[in-house]
Parts: structure tokens; sequence; C-alpha cells
């Protein structure tokens, strides 16, 4: 859920989309995402790895979006 993942973002890592109420995407660094990852499934949360060519959801996106929008 939202609550359950908030307190572990970061600057790096962030909610990307909230699919449902029980379902999220998060996204950012790729290194802080998969520790964010191992931390949930430790839990027993079910965690996927979407596949993406770009974070477009995250704030690292940011410093480049201009020049990727031309």
């Amino acid at each position: 859920t939202e609550d359950e993942v908030t307190p572990l973002l970061t600057a790096e890592v962030s909610i990307a989309a909230i699919n449902g109420p029980a379902s999220l995407v998060i996204s950012g660094s790729a290194e802080q995402v998969l520790e964010v990852s191992e931390r949930l499934r430790a839990e027993g949360r079910r965690v996927h790895q979407l596949a993406v060519s770009h974070a477009f959801h995250s704030p690292l996106m940011d410093p480049m979006i201009d020049e990727f929008a031309a």
C-alpha cells in the first residue's frame, strides 16, 4: 500500500503510479529501487520489475526532459 511504501521513499525513489489500493509503481535510481523492492519482498509483498526504457515518472528525468522531448 501507499502507506507501507511511503516511509521507504528517498530523494532518488518515488511513487510513479498508484494503480489501486494495494498496487503501485516506484521509480528512480535502479540501485535504490532494487533495495526498496528487496525489502518489500522480504516482508512478503509481491514485487514485479516492469520492463521500461526510461523512468518517465521519476524526478531523475527532470534534468533532461526538455532535451528528450525535442
